[in-house]
């Protein structure tokens, strides 16, 4: 190993110790690993070179063996490589995706360690989102994605920025840049990427409707184990959508994106048990899906797991937690539109309750704002009922109607 002092004092017009460091390489490279395999990672450290410019790998580049420069090569690489999954493993913790259970505070320890093993993209991410002491710094951020993928070809780089720039799409020409983004992500083999592509095809977001090739690209995220590809792609085998209608296909993805934790797919399979489509009937089963998949805060599975707690579907018959879970339905103000209508649902289902005194103390007025808030959000049944309901709290005894008439209902 050469001494700090002949280090400091290498000098690149030197042949003599061109012609030293050169023997020292290839004694090093020549030795087992097994005794040695630390001894091409001392002669990185230690060749000498001067400053930023010329580092000890650029001289062992300039001056080794073919060999050298081959197995110099190899291990940067390797260094590039390992550096990119680091933080690609913390994203699968931030997301809780890839079979990585969701933890923030893991995925903030592992995106810092990227950010110090020399991740753009790893600083990015903490820009763009203020983590591990970082400022939010969104044009910051924005630039670091750039240069992670344009300098570095960090194909989580790709995909972060057109995470970014969809999510802050103003026109069209937005949607075909965060399309171009996906695009590059996909090319370089990142599955989220590829799965963000295919939900541009199969949603036309950015590019023209192609149900093909959505399913071509939510395959090969499947492959690499991306949970949401696997549940969307197992959607387009029960619906045949741009593949062949294959409800056991489909049951085996929802399973595989279930094992993961998948919010829909613990839904999706949970119907499939109540229903016995594919698989054998598991009443108990589905409630079990439906409250993993409700905990998680998935509103279909919330609505879901509030009807089995209130008629005793798969679990023992509990008013209270059918209440509790409802209430946590109605809590969807904005969001889809198909939300909304399981929002409301939940509230006509709840006004019921409250009207009955089941599950919860009997409240006619509640139960009014209920239905009218379900109205309010466009729900016909909610609208068809408000007179009914009104009717039945005018014939409730004062005690139990606890201000019954709200103010806008005149």
């Amino acid at each position: 190993q050469p001494s700090s002092s002949s280090s400091s004092s290498y000098h690149e017009g030197n042949p003599t110790h061109f012609d030293a460091y050169r023997s020292l390489l290839r004694a090093c490279l020549m030795r087992d690993p097994t005794q040695r395999p630390d001894a091409f990672e001392i002669l990185e450290r230690h060749t000498p070179g001067r400053g930023r410019t010329h580092s000890g790998i650029e001289a062992i580049d300039r001056h080794g063996t073919p060999g050298m420069r081959a197995e110099c090569a190899r291990r940067v690489e390797a260094r590039r490589c390992a550096t990119f999954r680091r933080f690609e493993e913390g994203l699968d913790f931030y997301f809780g995706s890839n079979w990585k259970r969701q933890s923030r505070t893991t995925a903030e320890m592992i995106i810092l360690e990227a950010v110090n093993m020399g991740s753009l993209a790893a600083r990015g991410f903490c820009l763009f989102h203020g983590l591990a002491g970082f400022s939010k710094d969104r044009e910051q951020a924005l630039s670091c994605y750039r240069r992670a993928g344009e300098d570095h070809e960090e194909r989580a780089a790709y995909t972060l920025l057109g995470d970014a720039i969809r999510g802050a799409a103003s026109g069209v020409e937005d949607l075909k840049d965060s399309l171009e983004c996906y695009r590059k992500a996909a090319l370089l083999g990142h599955a989220k990427g590829q799965r963000e592509l295919g939900q541009s095809y199969e949603l036309g977001i950015g590019i023209e409707k192609d149900t093909k090739q959505a399913v071509e690209w939510y395959q090969r995220a499947a492959k690499k184990g991306d949970s949401w590809a696997q549940c969307n792609l197992g959607w387009c085998y029960e619906s045949g959508s741009g593949v062949e209608k294959n409800d056991i296909k489909a049951v085996e993805l929802y399973l595989k994106a279930a094992d993961q934790g998948h919010m829909k797919a613990l839904y999706n399979i949970g119907l499939c048990y109540e229903e016995g489509k594919v698989v054998e009937q598991d009443l108990a089963l589905a409630a079990r899906c439906y409250q993993q998949a409700a905990e998680q805060g998935y509103i279909y599975a919330v609505h879901k797991i509030a009807l089995c707690y209130e008629n005793g579907i798969g679990l023992k018959q509990d008013l209270k937690e059918a209440a509790k879970w409802l209430k946590k339905a109605t809590e969807v103000k904005n969001g889809p539109r198909k939300h909304r209508k399981v929002s409301s649902s939940a509230a006509l289902e709840l006004a019921r309750l409250y009207m009955k005194g089941t599950g919860v103390r009997q409240d006619s007025r509640k139960a009014l704002v209920l239905v009218k808030a379900a109205a309010d959000q466009g729900s016909e049944e909610a609208k068809n009922q408000m007179a009914e309901f009104q009717e039945e709290a005018a014939r409730m005894p004062v005690f139990q109607r606890h201000a019954t008439t709200p103010r806008f209902l005149g």
